[in-house]
């Protein structure tokens, strides 16, 4: 689904799956954030970049470490593209650490049976500006939800675009901003509350994060409004 001139949503809920993947139509050739979970899901991404007939992916960018995310990143390496993310994430894909266990899921959904592991080619430390496949994108990093998430911005002219992740995601019919799910091993509330601090200052033309609904319209409410609902409640309980 072709949701701005250059950027595509090429794996979620309307194709009857949960993970959100978007296809970046830069330059040199085609970037990807996130992998998606499963064999199902790498058909669906495939699928829909032949459809809108994209460049071959030169770039997968890992928003963070779980398994949801990041499950078919060596079979794009394997293809020719390079693997971005950060450090703490290029220790869980290498040695299959738990960063990746898939913690939520209690049913079936998905058959991840086994991670294949792979070496990333590019390891995020510091947040900046970072140029991929002739396009530049700034990188954030952010720990809360899980250690070495990317927020990834990119702009256009004066609109930016964020893809979020777990990060922050947007409740259904864009009611309000919702914080990512609080289940990793790491997740550090004190850590997030500041990141949500940082980032309720951006206003952004669209956030687009990893699960859910995307917000294109009023985006830039969307990071004031999880900050004040991270304030006004337990960080814990803020997922409706």
């Amino acid at each position: 689904m072709k949701l701005y001139h250059n950027v595509y949503l090429v794996c979620g809920n309307v194709y009857s799956s949960e993970d959100n993947v978007y296809a970046i139509d830069a330059p040199e050739g085609t970037i990807l954030v996130d992998t998606g979970t499963d064999d199902r899901e790498y058909e669906i991404i495939k699928e829909q970049m032949a459809y809108w007939g994209l460049k071959p992916v030169t770039h997968v960018i890992l928003s963070h470490a779980h398994i949801n995310h990041c499950f078919n990143a060596a079979r794009f390496q394997r293809e020719g593209a390079k693997i971005i993310c950060t450090a703490p994430v290029a220790d869980a894909i290498l040695n299959a650490t738990d960063r990746l266990i898939d913690y939520h899921r209690t049913s079936f959904t998905f058959h991840t049976r086994s991670f294949e592991k792979l070496t990333a080619d590019v390891v995020i430390k510091s947040p900046g500006e970072y140029t991929f496949a002739g396009l530049p994108l700034m990188l954030y990093i952010t720990h809360g939800h899980s250690k070495g998430c990317l927020v990834i911005s990119m702009m256009e002219g004066e609109r930016q675009y964020l893809f979020t992740g777990d990060f922050m995601q947007v409740a259904p019919v864009n009611a309000h901003g919702v914080a990512g799910w609080n289940g990793d091993i790491e997740y550090d509330a004190d850590a997030y509350l500041k990141e949500l601090a940082y980032f309720s200052t951006f206003e952004p033309e669209a956030v687009l994060p990893g699960h859910g609904q995307q917000c294109m319209r009023d985006a830039w409410q969307i990071p004031k409004n999880t900050y004040v609902r991270a304030l006004r409640a337990t960080h814990k309980k803020l997922n409706p």
